[in-house]
C-alpha cells in the first residue's frame, strides 16, 4: 500500500488543502457546523455521504478514509469543540452514536485545563 501523498507546497505528511471557494466552504463544513451548533452527532457512513457533506471529498478519499464520525464535545451547554474521527468507508453506524458521545466526553477535562 502506497503511503500518503505528499503535497508539493508542503513537507507535511498529508497534505495541506487549499480553501474551498466560498459557495463550497458551506457544503465543506455542513458536518462540522452541523455537530457543533445543534449539538448532534455528524455520522458520514458511506462515500456518497461524505461527498455530500465535504467539498474536499477527493482529498479526503486520497487518505483512505471512507466514513466520518464527528462528535460534539460539550461541557455544562458550552462547545468545546469537535472529536473527528475518520475510517474506511461503512465503519460507523447507529450504534456508534453512544461511544463516540462517551469518548468525546473523556476530551473535556484536557480541554478545561487548555483553556
Amino acid at each position: 500500500m502506497p503511503g500518503p501523498r505528499r503535497s508539493s507546497a508542503s513537507t507535511a505528511a498529508f497534505p495541506t488543502p487549499t480553501r474551498p471557494a466560498a459557495a463550497s466552504r458551506s457544503r465543506a463544513r455542513r458536518g462540522a457546523s452541523r455537530c457543533s451548533t445543534a449539538a448532534e452527532i455528524f455520522v458520514a457512513s458511506t462515500p456518497g455521504e461524505v461527498r455530500a457533506a465535504f467539498a474536499d471529498y477527493e482529498l479526503i478519499f486520497s487518505l483512505g478514509i471512507g466514513a466520518i464520525m464527528n462528535v460534539p464535545v460539550r461541557f455544562r451547554g458550552r462547545s468545546l469543540g469537535t472529536m473527528n474521527i475518520c475510517a474506511e468507508a461503512g465503519r460507523f453506524t447507529e450504534a456508534d452514536r453512544a461511544p463516540g458521545r462517551l469518548l468525546a466526553g473523556l476530551l473535556v477535562p484536557g480541554l478545561l485545563g487548555a483553556s
